[in-house]
């Protein structure tokens, strides 16, 4: 097997650039409507509605945090950058479920008592979990382009 054989064996399919570019794409774009809902809702006096659906946008930014790991398993494993890939989603995935977590507890602080240190963490884990995202997209449109040029 020659070198440049190898090479184009072991970089990342088009497909699996496409398919992690979408799922991560489409996550980071629900955390973006979690922050609008979130910030709207924090200021209104009657904000039921935005809460429900801040809460079931959570439900499905999980769902894609999950269909993130799967498509890095699958797609990327063997692959150049798959660590980083791999690393990457499973550590949104954590964040996301322990973000959902506390989002949980501080609904539940409304209806019974106070912590105002929960949204102390809230807050910067969501902007952390935004941040992840944006450095996989990054990463990934990285390795695309280095893959195109070798």
């Amino acid at each position: 097997m020659s070198p440049t054989t190898s090479a184009a064996v072991e970089q990342p399919s088009p497909g699996a650039v496409k398919a992690i570019s979408a799922v991560v794409g489409t996550l980071s774009l629900g955390i973006l409507v979690q922050a609008v809902t979130g910030g709207v809702f924090a200021r209104e006096p009657n904000h039921k509605g935005l809460i429900n659906a801040h809460s079931g946008i959570a439900y499905v930014v999980a769902l894609l945090a999950v269909a993130a790991v799967v498509v890095a398993f699958v797609m990327w494993r063997g692959r150049p950058g798959a660590q980083v890939v791999i690393a990457e989603t499973v550590a949104i995935l954590v964040a996301v479920v322990v973000q959902i977590g506390i989002g949980q507890q501080i609904g539940d602080i409304n209806k019974k008592g106070t912590h105002p240190g929960l949204l102390a963490i809230h807050i910067p884990l969501a902007l952390i979990i935004f941040g992840l995202a944006l450095h996989l997209s990054i990463f990934v449109a990285n390795t695309r382009r280095a893959s195109v040029r070798s």
